[in-house]
């Protein structure tokens, strides 16, 4: 509403009722891209900034002794998170800024992700940038994925065909062991 005048107390119980029932689970539309970003499950899409914060320092994400600039996203993490995309807008409709950010990570730092309901159709790819000649170490648990020597370039470079072990919940870590990598996103899909 744009204001005016209010609508009477009936009108208002009315309007917050229906409000109230609409919240209702039977009364909602599963949207499986949608749900499937709520829940962390295959088909999601994670912004490399929506790195697992607990539990902690040392254990869910690290950047060493560096300090980095302060942002007011997961400010208290220390990590490097900036904005790379000023003019990129809302996914959808509840999201907030989050596109326009990415997680720089440099030699030693790493993020971890967690994912669920993982399976052996279960696939992920990176989207990342390289200021500089890099290389970036994907894990899923303990095990290695893959090492990626990714060259220095201002275009975005994609990690695609890895293929996740059947898990269930499923921690995905990103370690830079050389170089510069910043993490615009992941992304899971179901795979033949």
């Amino acid at each position: 509403m744009r204001g005016g005048p209010h609508p009477g107390y009936d009108k208002a119980i009315e309007i917050m009722n229906a409000f109230l029932d609409s919240l209702l689970l039977e009364n909602c539309s599963i949207r499986e891209n949608i749900n499937a970003n709520i829940h962390l499950t295959p088909g999601c899409f994670i912004a490399g900034a929506n790195f697992d914060e607990l539990p902690g320092l040392g254990k869910s994400y690290d950047h060493g002794d560096r300090v980095y600039p302060a942002t007011n996203y997961r400010r208290d993490t220390g990590m490097y998170i900036f904005r790379r995309f000023p003019e990129r807008r809302k996914r959808i409709n509840f999201d907030g800024e989050w596109a326009q950010f990415v997680l720089r990570l440099g030699a030693g730092d790493f993020a971890c992700y967690t994912l669920y309901e993982v399976s052996l159709f279960s696939g992920l790819e990176i989207r990342c940038y390289c200021p500089e000649a890099s290389v970036l170490e994907v894990y899923q648990g303990d095990r290695l994925l893959g090492r990626f020597e990714l060259s220095g370039t201002r275009h975005c470079q994609l990690i695609s065909g890895l293929r996740l072990e059947n898990e269930g919940r499923s921690v995905i870590r990103l370690l830079v062991t050389r170089g510069t990598v910043d993490v615009e996103s992941l992304a899971t899909q179901a795979v033949d």
